[in-house]
Order: structure tokens, then sequence, then C-alpha cells
């Protein structure tokens, strides 16, 4: 844990550390929007949407433990000792995590096991299984940049993590044009505007981290053990997979009603709009791991700020003709997938209310190095989604509206569950960290 006096910081001091790493959440959905834009403008851009959001929903699940990887380093990468234990156990992780791809894009019973998890057809099913063969690498790939990203955030270099995403995108950009250019498959360009830029990124991450990050100066974590590490690290990773879970139950649920390929087509590319405004509300989490224990007010304070901007922000899409410019002109929908994408949007645009708690309260759990409540609280949202979408089902009530609502349903039985099982801990940790005394 960082020690030192408490501080209060004007919110551009915050500003300077997260805008960065927003600009990091905004380029990594833009390039989900724009593999899903050149995809919609394909023939047979439905089947080739469904495809694309079903395997990447696959690899995203596992994809999903990562998300927080990068508090590993940022936390514990403080001695030779910490970086030789970070570096070994994310290695780990990210082999154990690629087998599953391995498994169900290589061998024929990983192929049957998707085809009757899905209901799809035989061609596109065998999209999925090419789109996860393409993308094998990508988990490792992940974990490597994930290390990178970490220790930038330690030494406060976040605007060169910005540097890396931005590069990541024109990357993503140039991958699909030669691709559409060349006449490859869209399975293909789309799977290989994964994997190139992730490797890319992961090179140039380490090029910069070689250049400009400096150990701190108070050494740390002589001693560190893998259990400790992975004490503190698996309620996170399980709570990050249990979200991102809810993508492939939910499009399991949706291909099996009527019109099952514009739905999930739909609520793909709504979902992707969407992931703006939730990446750039999570990463309140490394403000609160980077400057919450010294000044938790000031830390709260900004997170309003930013609240109120982003559901303003929001509701100007919803509400004016900006949805017709952005899913119809830049995205290049049509008609159904066009309307049914924007009805999905409108109720999604609830979640950065949620996700502004849920982050204050992660935020507190891995300041405090106490993430247990974090997957208990996300196990429970799951089972939460899961009953809602069997019920809808049962009355034929499951469509692209319905199931963004059970998302969203599922985030407030997350924090509902936080609120109340976490209120004595998170009670006391609040006044703690507001104490003249705290960091003393």
């Amino acid at each position: 844990m960082r020690n030192g006096p408490a501080i209060r910081n004007p919110p551009i001091h915050y500003g300077a550390f997260y805008w960065p790493l927003v600009i990091v959440g905004f380029f990594t959905v833009l390039s989900e929007l724009f593999r899903s834009g050149v995809l919609a403008r394909t023939p047979g851009a439905e089947r080739e949407l469904a495809a694309f959001a079903i395997a990447s929903s696959i690899v995203g699940v596992l994809q999903s433990t990562l998300i927080l990887a990068p508090q590993l380093p940022n936390v514990f990468s403080r001695s030779p000792a910490g970086n030789r234990v970070c570096r070994g156990f994310l290695l780990w992780l990210c082999g154990l995590l690629t087998l599953p791809i391995i498994f169900l894009g290589f061998f024929p019973a990983g192929k049957a096991l998707i085809g009757m998890f899905y209901e799809v057809d035989s061609s596109t099913l065998e999209d999925i299984v090419l789109y996860l063969r393409l993308t094998a690498p990508v988990i490792l790939l992940t974990g490597t940049l994930c290390y990178w990203t970490g220790l930038l955030m330690q030494c406060n270099r976040t605007a060169f993590i910005t540097i890396l995403n931005i590069a990541q995108f024109a990357s993503v950009v140039f991958t699909l044009f030669i691709g559409e250019l060349t006449g490859l498959r869209p399975v293909v360009y789309a799977s290989l505007s994964q994997a190139i830029p992730m490797a890319m990124a992961a090179l140039l991450g380490f090029g910069i981290v070689c250049w400009k990050y400096r150990a701190p100066e108070l050494q740390q974590h002589h001693q560190l053990s893998y259990g400790e590490v992975f004490a503190f690290f698996w309620p996170a990773a399980l709570s990050t997979l249990l979200f991102v879970l809810n993508r492939p139950l939910i499009f399991s649920f949706l291909s099996s009603t009527a019109g099952a390929i514009a739905a999930v087509a739909a609520l793909r590319v709504a979902l992707d709009v969407c992931m703006v405004f939730f990446h750039s509300m999570n990463q309140f989490r490394n403000v609160y791991v980077s400057f919450g224990e010294r000044d938790l007010a000031g830390v709260r304070k900004f997170l309003l700020q930013v609240s109120v901007l982003m559901v303003a922000t929001m509701a100007f899409l919803v509400f004016t003709p900006m949805n017709e410019v952005i899913f119809g002109g830049w995205l290049g929908l049509r008609n159904p997938v066009k309307s049914m994408a924007i009805q999905a949007f409108s109720i999604l645009c609830l979640i950065p209310l949620v996700i502004a708690l849920r982050s204050e309260f992660h935020g507190r759990a891995l300041l405090a190095r106490s993430t247990r409540l974090m997957g208990v609280a996300s196990l429970i949202s799951l089972m939460a989604v899961v009953l809602a979408c069997w019920i809808l089902s049962a009355i034929n009530a499951l469509n692209h509206a319905t199931a963004a609502a059970v998302l969203v349903f599922g985030f407030v039985t997350e924090v509902a569950v936080i609120a109340i099982f976490g209120r004595k801990s998170m009670a006391g940790f609040v006044r703690h960290r507001m104490s003249p005394d705290c960091g003393r």
C-alpha cells in the first residue's frame, strides 16, 4: 500500500491521469465498432455480424479475466522479486486461458460443442471455428500488453498507454483495409485485425517501458508469493469474467428466438457503442488504486463530475438525431438491424449510472486488497441474468430490447449485493481514509 500524508488534488490532477485511460478505452471500443462497421457493409452482413459476435464473445470471456491484470504489476512489481512473480503468474495464467480456445478451434469435439450451444447453421459454425483458430495467440499477447501497461500506470506514464492504443487502432484499420483490398474472407481479416495489432502493441509497449519506466524508490514485496498474487487477483478476475460471460449466454438464449440473426447482430453493435461509456467509467478503479488512499473525498468528487458528463453525453446520443448518424451513417447499418440496435442502445444508456457505483465499490476493494465480495456479487449477478433470460424465453418475450434490459438488471443486482453485504466494511474504510491521521 502507498503511504504518505493525506493530500487534496484539484480535479485537473486526476484528469491528467484519468483521461488518457479513457482515451485508451475509447480506441479499444472504436476498434470493435470499426470491425462491426466493415462487416455491416459486406454481403450477408447479418450472418457475418452474428458469427463475429458469437466467436468474439467466446474469446472475450477468457480475455476478460485480464482486464484487471495491469493492477498486478502496478501493485506488486515494486522489487525484482515482485517483478519475477508477476511475470511468471501472468505467463502461466495466459497459457491456461489459451487452452479452451485451442480445444474449441482445433478439435472436432470443440466444434461440436459450439454447434450444440449456439444452434447456428453449418456455414456460420465454420466461420466461428476459423475465427478461434486465427485468434488463438491473442490471450498471451493481451497478458504481455497488460504487464507493460501496469508498469506504465505505476510510474504515472498513462499518456504512453494512450499512444499504445492509438497505434493499435491504426493497425486495426490498416489490417481491415488490406484484408478487404486483397479479397480475403470477412472472418479472416476480422480475426487478423485482432491478432496482428495486439502483437504490434505488445512489442511497442516493451520498447516504451525500456525507455520510460523507472522503478519506485521505495522497494516492496521482496518475498512476494504466487499465493498472495492469486488471492488478490482471482476475485477481480472472476468479477470481469462473469460480466463478459453475460454476452455469450444472452446470445445463446437469443439464438433460439424468431429473427435470431438480426437480434444478435443488433445487440452486438449496441453493446459496442455502449462500451465506450462502460470502459470510461470502469477506469475509475485505476484512479482509486493510485490516489484513493490519500484523497478519497477528492476522487469521489471527480467521479461524480465525470458521471454527470457521461450520462449527459449518452442522453444526447439517444434523444437526438445523432442516433441515426451513428448507427445508420457511421456504422452503415440497415433496417431492421439499425432500428433494433437503436432501441437496444436506448435501454443500455442506463448503464453509466450503475457502473459509477460499481466502479467506486471495486476501487475501494482493490485499494483495501479485499476483493472477494467482487467475485461473489458478480456470480449472483450472472445467476440473475440467466434466470431473467430463462423466464423471458419461456413467455416468448426475449428479444433485442428485453435482452438489453436484462444486462442492466444484472448490473443493478451486482451493485445491490455489494452495497448490502459490503456496507459495514465500506463504511469503515471510508472513515479510516477520511481520517486526518490517515497515511501518517
